[in-house]
């Protein structure tokens, strides 16, 4: 799902099978900031400067351990793209 207002790109994914996690980011292509939330706490506050996409890499879970790869890019629309464990799973 992507939610967009006041130029500010929102997206969020659910993952996991038994251990279920949200995975919240949103950008801005006119601020460059991005935040991602994993269940809700901020883990990424920052600037992404440049016109290439950049790649976040983060683990999720306890028991059902996933490696989490998030691709921000764009120029004047912001994409994600989320990849679980190596597997493209959800873009928008």
């Amino acid at each position: 799902m992507v939610v967009s207002g006041e130029a500010m790109a929102r997206v969020r994914f659910e993952v996991g099978a038994g251990e279920k996690h949200i995975i919240e980011a949103s950008g801005s292509p006119w601020t460059a900031k991005v935040h991602i939330w994993v269940d809700g706490r901020e883990i990424t506050n920052k600037f992404q400067i440049g016109l290439s996409d950049r790649m976040y890499r983060f683990e999720v879970g306890y028991g059902e351990r996933h490696l989490i790869e998030l691709r921000i890019g764009g120029i004047v629309i912001v994409r994600f793209d989320l990849f679980v464990d190596g597997c493209l799973v959800g873009t928008a």
